[in-house]
């Protein structure tokens, strides 16, 4: 199985903290979001990992870790800097490609769910059912950051990504984590690279991909719980610093 980090972005709202260092070196804990993430898929037997790289590439690439360079990270997203791995995942023959966000920290237990799921669809996307008791601690309005995330009685994804309008369209929270089928994946990135000419394209959201592919493809969802944070902004950072890891579950 191979893993891909996605760790371009600037991490503007984390300011000071990632003022010469990017968003996935902030230390919490007295470690880094993305040693941490290597430390455990390492654990897992996982070796052949990626990160993508954008601001302050430099720095990422001196912890020793196979990087490719979104060379226009300042003005692109998620699915463009995932694209610069295609020519990477064509000779990949491993049947399965983990990806997942710079920004998160998880529980060992999560990232075994996802990796461990037998499912037969094409991608799986990890949610998180108690999402509203960590974004309740993040903001006063937990739905002006939330997205909709809504799964039929099979466990397949409808709707992700959107703007709720209520609690009822947030059934779990996506956590930055899915597993996809890699001979997909590669043909996902070489029809967006093919089709990828203007500015709302080059920023494209990762769950707009997943959407896309939900309405075409089954997307299978695997229901974590708590134990997992994500770091946007200082004040989550604060938040997170001020509390022990085992306050969250990690």
């Amino acid at each position: 199985m191979k893993a891909i980090i996605l760790a371009a972005g600037e991490g503007k709202r984390l300011r000071p903290l990632t003022a010469k260092t990017p968003k996935s070196l902030v230390s919490i804990w007295g470690k880094s979001l993305l040693v941490r993430q290597l430390e455990q898929l390492k654990k897992f037997g996982l070796t052949d990992i990626t990160v993508v790289t954008g601001y302050c590439k430099e720095k990422i690439e001196k912890i020793g870790v196979d990087t490719v360079f979104n060379e226009e990270f300042d003005s692109t997203n998620m699915v463009f800097s995932l694209s610069k791995m295609l020519v990477n995942l064509q000779p990949c023959t491993e049947k399965s490609t983990l990806i997942l966000y710079g920004d998160v920290a998880y529980s060992d237990a999560h990232l075994a769910s996802l990796i461990d799921s037998s499912s037969d669809a094409k991608m799986v996307v990890l949610g998180n059912t108690d999402w509203l008791e960590l974004w309740s601690q993040r903001l006063e309005d937990p739905l002006t950051d939330a997205e909709t995330f809504q799964f039929d009685e099979n466990l397949q994804l409808q709707d992700i990504g959107k703007v709720p309008d209520s609690l009822s369209q947030v059934q779990a929270q996506y956590m930055g984590m899915i597993k996809v089928d890699t001979l997909f994946l590669t043909t996902l990135l070489a029809d967006y690279i093919k089709n990828c000419n203007s500015d709302k394209s080059k920023n494209m959201y990762l769950t707009d991909l997943i959407q896309q592919v939900a309405n075409n493809h089954k997307v299978e969802v695997e229901l974590v719980a708590g134990s997992w944070i994500e770091i946007d902004t200082i004040d989550d950072y604060n938040l997170y610093a001020s509390k022990r890891p085992e306050d969250f579950g990690l």
